[in-house]
């Protein structure tokens, strides 16, 4: 009879998530940034470079800067609603 290695498959299977939790972790540190989807491409591509994974923590840790009018990146549309009589 085989021997099956149901603990070394699952260690492995748990390794395995630890390391893909790692690799991602400038995406998941980023993810309600404004530009997660820039962070997470670069993350996702050049992450294996570690110059790269560097660049995205740096990235998704760095503070979000108001936009170019000065407001914060929530905006706001304000409609008046006029009847017409």
């Amino acid at each position: 009879m085989e021997e099956t290695h149901g603990g070394e498959l699952l260690a492995g299977l748990i390794a395995l998530a630890i390391a893909t939790a790692l690799y991602f972790l400038p995406s998941i540190v980023g993810r309600n940034k404004r530009d997660w989807g820039a962070i997470f491409v670069t993350n996702l591509f050049l992450g294996w470079t570690v110059i790269g994974w560097i660049f995205a923590l740096i990235w998704a840790l760095k503070h979000d800067a108001p936009d170019a009018s000065g407001s914060p990146s929530v905006r706001v549309n304000v409609h008046s609603n006029k009847d017409a009589d």
